[in-house]
């Protein structure tokens, strides 16, 4: 409450003061006042209250007692005339000391940090480690993330980071694919010097169906090698029907068999050019696949069952031989004709050895049942000799006789 002064008026009894009830009012309210603030309401009590945060009071008296400002820890009081002075010494944090502090939890939600240079930090940096190598970031410097080109690609929005793949990706090493590798669009490139499958690819084909065609292999015994032609063309297989065309088929290299005579005509497309051998020799002559020949030229025959069988005229063999010595075996090619041309004689093969056949220029003494002549002189003729079983020479008798030869040719 403001003080109440009574109003005296201008002058003595003008009327302009306060009335004595007015008045009295007056002083009574200043009373109260002063013994609520200094007792009871009623009675002053001569004491003074005082309290702390913590909500205790004490009462000191205001008849002579002495209120002592005592200073805590860090704080020193002061009393000069009037004045009371509070201050902290260099316990004390204040907005302009420099202080360490020890032992103290500072809440971060409830306060503010700022300046704190990296060097005061027991963990200043951030330590980056890839898959090789590693570096520390210092706080306060800038950590760049760069993408690699086709292989990784970043993005920074706000606070986020973004990683990802671009819509082409180039893998400069060895990627493997531990589950089901999907390839999805109209074209895959794939630019590489060897490509294993373990089994077979697998096509589906322009319609998705149960319908697949698989590509696979016999499992190889050693390492093979399949060469696609640069050429535009449809795949032979084995076991299907296809006509070949501009093939070249190296002989040596390969074995065709079940070939008939109208496999190798004209209309079968395969002349003798196109023929390692287009030939046949017989003796001296090559005659070529398809061509006739009428005469063999130095032909010569063998074999135990083969035969000539010539009904036309005008044949000529010649079975001449240089002496007896150059004659077959006559048991082998008994009924063989040969010629001694050394010795100017005619021979049969026999089972038992050659047979001289007599002709117009041979000897009497050729016959075989006839003995030596070499010692025949004249007036003796050949004479039957029983004994010996052959004509032999021998005198005629001057007289008295019939002679009788005969020869068997």
């Amino acid at each position: 409450m403001a003080l109440n002064l009574i109003n005296r008026g201008t002058t003595a009894n003008d009327g302009t003061g306060d009335n004595l009830r007015a008045g009295a009012e007056k002083v009574n309210a200043n009373f109260t006042e002063i013994y609520t603030a200094l007792g009871s309401g009623t009675v002053i009590d001569g004491t003074i209250k005082f309290a702390d945060d913590s909500s205790t009071v004490t009462t000191i008296s205001a008849n002579g007692e002495t209120i002592r400002v005592l200073g805590g820890t860090g704080i020193t009081s002061t009393i000069s005339g009037n004045d009371l002075t509070l201050a902290v010494d260099g316990t004390i944090l204040t907005a302009s000391t420099t202080s360490t502090l020890t032992n103290k939890t500072i809440n971060g939600p409830d306060n503010t940090l700022t300046n704190i240079a990296n060097g005061s930090l027991s963990n200043s940096t951030i330590t980056l480690t890839g898959d090789s190598g590693s570096n520390a970031v210092d706080l306060g410097d800038t950590l760049t993330v760069s993408g690699t080109t086709n292989q990784i690609t970043t993005a920074q929005s706000g606070d986020t980071l973004t990683l990802s793949l671009p819509s082409a990706i180039t893998v400069p090493g060895s990627l493997t694919v531990t589950g089901n590798f999907n390839v999805l669009g109209t074209q895959s490139i794939i630019d590489s010097t060897t490509i294993e499958v373990t089994n077979s690819f697998t096509f589906e084909g322009t319609t998705s169906d149960d319908f697949e065609t698989v590509l696979t292999v016999e499992n190889p015994t050693a390492d093979r090698t399949v060469t696609i032609p640069n050429s535009t063309g449809t795949i032979v297989l084995k076991d299907t029907t296809d006509t070949l065309t501009n093939k070249t088929i190296n002989g040596p290299d390969n074995t065709i068999t079940n070939l008939a005579n109208s496999n190798l005509s004209g209309s079968a497309g395969i002349t003798n050019a196109n023929l390692a051998n287009s030939t046949v020799t017989i003796g001296d002559d090559a005659i070529s696949l398809g061509g006739t020949q009428t005469t063999i030229t130095n032909l010569s025959l063998d074999g135990a069952t083969g035969t000539i069988d010539l009904t036309s005229s005008g044949n000529k063999l010649r079975f001449n031989f240089a002496n007896t010595g150059a004659l077959p075996s006559a048991s082998t090619y008994e009924g063989m004709f040969a010629y001694d041309i050394g010795g100017d004689q005619p021979y049969v093969a026999d089972a038992g050895g050659w047979v001289k056949i007599l002709t117009e220029n041979g000897s009497i003494a050729d016959f075989g049942n006839v003995g030596s002549i070499a010692s025949i002189t004249d007036q003796q003729a050949l004479v039957w000799n029983a004994g010996a079983g052959r004509f032999d020479p021998a005198s005629i008798p001057t007289s008295g006789f019939a002679i009788a030869m005969a020869v068997a040719l």
